[in-house]
């Protein structure tokens, strides 16, 4: 019963798509009402959405929900074997979640730090490992920021706001990160490479703008160094954390500690929300 459907699919790509003309990094969850995830064969557990002006507030786990075959209520048994009413379109979770394209960019060090401490990214000691997860994503940042810098270099923003579209370059995307360009200077391509969502995006103005090579080079492998060595060592302090676990342990011990400490990473993911919400803010009084 725990199929999300054709349409769930649609609906979830067609939101973050309106999301898109923003930029940066976004992601979504998919909520189900109630009554339609319900099983014939007993008890479901689901995520009991809270929403306040259109966000998700929290997520709460009812592991036991259930309609009375004679009242036709749907109930939630807790833990202390009370009874909790849940209205027929209250809002689930089937941890069905989407996110923008720029997630990859984010984590992929994270998963090499993992995968080097625990000794699976090839015949390297652990911390050699993280080295060379560092240097290889520092130059995979570089390279792609230079196919950005010399296509702005070449094309110039006139182009770009014409034809970016078939870059994958929205208009909105590069207004937003020339405006950053031109307020802070050269520098920003450093800042920026710490910034998710933007740090794809700054080079495209240092081409427009013809920074200098030598400086756009320097300031874009610091800042892409900086931020893979500390999501290589994240993964790499995670995968000692956890241990020598198999994977399958390893997902159902996340499970128990998201239940855990749910608040806690609830609270981090808003807090996160929020500086990126009023990092914009700040941008645009600026502007």
């Amino acid at each position: 019963d725990d199929f999300y459907g054709r349409d769930s699919f649609e609906k979830l790509a067609a939101y973050l798509d309106e999301r898109a003309p923003a930029g940066g990094l976004y992601g979504a969850m998919c909520g189900y009402k109630v009554k339609n995830t319900l099983s014939e064969n007993g008890t479901v557990s689901r995520g009991v959405c809270q929403v306040e002006n259109g966000n998700l507030a929290s997520v709460v786990e009812h592991t036991k929900i259930v309609r009375n075959t004679q009242s036709g209520i749907i109930e939630s048994i807790m833990d202390d074997d009370s009874v909790v009413t849940l209205d027929e379109d209250t809002l689930v979770s089937m941890n069905f979640w989407g996110y923008s394209p720029e997630i990859f960019g984010e984590i992929e060090n994270l998963l090499t730090g993992f995968l080097a401490a625990r000794g699976e990214l090839g015949p390297f000691s652990p911390w050699i490992g993280v080295v060379l997860s560092v240097i290889v994503g520092t130059l995979g940042s570089l390279l792609g920021a230079y196919v950005n810098y010399y296509l702005a270099l070449w094309a110039g923003k006139p182009f770009l706001e014409k034809y970016g579209k078939y870059f994958f370059i929205k208009k909105e995307s590069l207004d937003r990160s020339c405006a950053v360009f031109n307020r802070y200077g050269g520098a920003t391509t450093f800042i920026c490479r710490l910034i998710p969502g933007i740090r794809q995006l700054i080079s495209i103005p240092a081409g427009i703008a013809k920074m200098p090579f030598a400086s756009f080079s320097f300031f874009t492998a610091l800042g892409a160094g900086i931020w893979s060595a500390v999501l290589a060592v994240v993964g790499y302090v995670l995968a000692k954390t956890v241990g020598d676990i198999t994977y399958r342990e390893l997902v159902l011990k996340g499970a128990d500690t998201a239940s855990s400490y749910g608040p806690w990473i609830l609270g981090g993911a808003v807090l996160v929300v929020a500086m990126n919400i009023v990092f914009k803010k700040i941008l645009k009084k600026r502007r």
